[in-house]
């Protein structure tokens, strides 16, 4: 079965990708002793997140409207995907299918805890 596609990313994820890879390039490895993160032990994610959160507040505005630009591309592709997505799932449940029977809720067998207790 096809997955729903999961949300389009904001221009400030897609910055923060893209800052975070850069980062991660440039910065030397922890020495040793101190502690480490898990991955790649260069950064914490909460240190990582303010330098970059500061740094997409500086950036030109010509910068920010390249990663709005993106994101306005990011949404369009999803909105694409999405109705893909809905038309595969309609045509799935038009189906009919034998195996998947429901009850409604008052045929439905009790599971409690009380009664799998005592049938031990």
């Amino acid at each position: 079965m096809m997955e729903r596609p999961k949300r389009p990313l904001s221009a400030y994820n897609l910055f923060f990708q893209d800052e975070r890879v850069r980062m991660l390039a440039t910065r030397p490895v922890r020495p040793k002793g101190a502690p480490l993160c898990q991955g790649h032990g260069k950064i914490g994610f909460a240190e990582m997140a303010k330098t970059i959160a500061a740094q997409w507040n500086a950036i030109a505005p010509d910068v920010k409207r390249k990663y709005k630009a993106m994101a306005r591309g990011e949404k369009i592709r999803y909105k694409q995907r999405e109705a893909h997505w809905k038309k595969h799932v309609a045509a799935l449940s038009s189906v009919p299918t034998s195996v998947t029977t429901k009850f409604p809720k008052s045929r439905r067998p009790r599971t409690t805890t009380k009664s799998a207790a005592t049938a031990k």
